[in-house]
């Protein structure tokens, strides 16, 4: 709201209350000061700002001096203007701010068993970027998709797009072997497949099972892959590597 929009506003508010105080009607008020009911209605409902020539009727016609009706305007429009430019600034601050995107561990994500299941950190990208999607990430703790996919890389996962060809999420209560046999989410390729519908596999696994209702939990909208330094990861703390134990039972 501008100064001049204050100003009207608070005119407008102190004749309102004037002539209310005096119990007149517009009509009646309008009659007496020599205007139109139309101009005391936008007066009143900040349409129009009054001149000086109405603040004078008005003064005259209640008995008062016009600077009684206008005292300290310049000081609260100036105060009221200066609020507002920093509510403006303030807005513009908090629009400027990234929007967090929590990480979970793939250890733990949709386990049932789990009913609290805490984000391990977060990851940031700017409102322009994330378009109001309601992202997560994932922290990989298997190497079933490498080398695509390797262990302690992060995906972006957006669960609102469709399922298509690609890396995403599933859940099918398969117990997770690389997990202890727990339940929870599965890193996996999606494939077309006849009748419109979709398969899901690994690259150690030949088996493509169908991807029935429910199954599906998002797509991998984008791979954060972390480069080590003299062979440690400085950008997040490594996750433990789920390990497959059917492969470690003897035969």
């Amino acid at each position: 709201m501008d100064a001049k929009n204050i100003r009207s506003k608070i005119i407008g508010d102190r004749l309102k209350q004037l002539r209310l105080d005096n119990n007149i009607s517009q009509k009646d008020l309008a009659a007496s000061i020599e205007t139109s009911v139309q101009t005391i209605t936008q007066v009143e409902t900040y349409n129009r700002e009054a001149s000086l020539d109405l603040i004078e009727k008005y003064a005259i016609f209640f008995n008062m001096g016009i600077e009684d009706i206008v005292k300290d305007i310049v000081t609260v429009t100036k105060s009221k203007n200066i609020t507002n430019q920093l509510e403006i600034a303030q807005a513009a601050i908090l629009e400027a701010f990234p929007v967090e995107i929590p990480v979970y561990s793939h250890r733990e994500l949709l386990d049932p068993k789990i009913t609290d299941i805490k984000q391990i950190d977060s990851i940031y990208w700017t409102k322009d970027k994330i378009k109001n999607r309601n992202l997560f990430a994932v922290h990989v703790q298997t190497a079933n998709l490498y080398p695509d996919i390797n262990v302690n890389d992060r995906l972006i996962i957006d669960p609102d797009l469709p399922v298509s060809p690609g890396i995403g999420l599933c859940f099918d209560g398969r117990a997770r072997s690389n997990f202890a046999n727990t339940q929870g989410v599965h890193i996996v390729k999606f494939e077309a497949a006849e009748n419109n519908k979709y398969v899901f596999s690994n690259n150690f696994d030949e088996v493509k099972r169908e991807l029935k209702k429910g199954f599906y939990k998002g797509m991998a909208i984008q791979k954060l892959t972390p480069l080590p330094i003299r062979g440690i990861n400085v950008i997040y703390p490594n996750l433990d590597i789920g390990v497959d134990i059917n492969s470690m039972r003897s035969n």
